[in-house]
């Protein structure tokens, strides 16, 4: 991007976003280099939160930004996509930053694999934070594929 001419369109503010979705997954990366940090975190939520950084983040936001770019020309809000944009990446850190605290904040970590869990101080609002970013994000998706099917019917009608 550097000495290029960028235009801020909808489909290069997904792509700045996976950017830094990709530098937060990084980020969180380099402590399952760590023996001690890793033994202590594998059976945790921090593991799945690093892995919903990368996967569920960092590739949606690459896949949404060749989704748009392809429907760029036609006849979309731009508006509305770009906030649909920042609702899903602000969401979307919302979402694993509470994951990530639930797991490593306080000293027992969430762990994973398990029916129900234990009644520890802070869980339940950070799940419940969590929960709530995601309605959100899938919110913000349901946008997306609300702003590409008008899209693609005004096309198709000659507007």
């Amino acid at each position: 991007m550097v000495g290029g001419r960028i235009r801020f369109d909808v489909p290069m503010l997904c792509c700045v976003a996976f950017l830094i979705q990709f530098l937060c997954a990084g980020i969180t990366g380099i402590s399952h280099a760590v023996v001690p940090l890793d033994w202590q975190t594998k059976n945790s939520y921090f593991l799945i939160a690093h892995f919903h950084f990368v996967a569920a983040g960092a590739i949606l936001f690459a896949l949404m930004a060749g989704v748009q770019y392809w429907f760029s020309e036609n006849d979309w809000s731009h508006a509305l996509g770009a906030a649909r944009q920042v609702v899903f990446l602000a969401d979307g850190h919302r979402v694993q930053h509470d994951v990530h605290h639930s797991a490593f904040s306080w000293s027992p970590g969430m762990p994973r694999r398990v029916f129900t869990y234990p009644d520890i101080p802070h869980w339940g609002w950070m799940n419940m934070l969590s929960t709530v970013g995601a309605f959100f994000m899938a919110t913000a998706s349901l946008i997306l594929v609300w702003n590409l099917v008008v899209s693609f019917f005004e096309e198709k009608s000659g507007r």
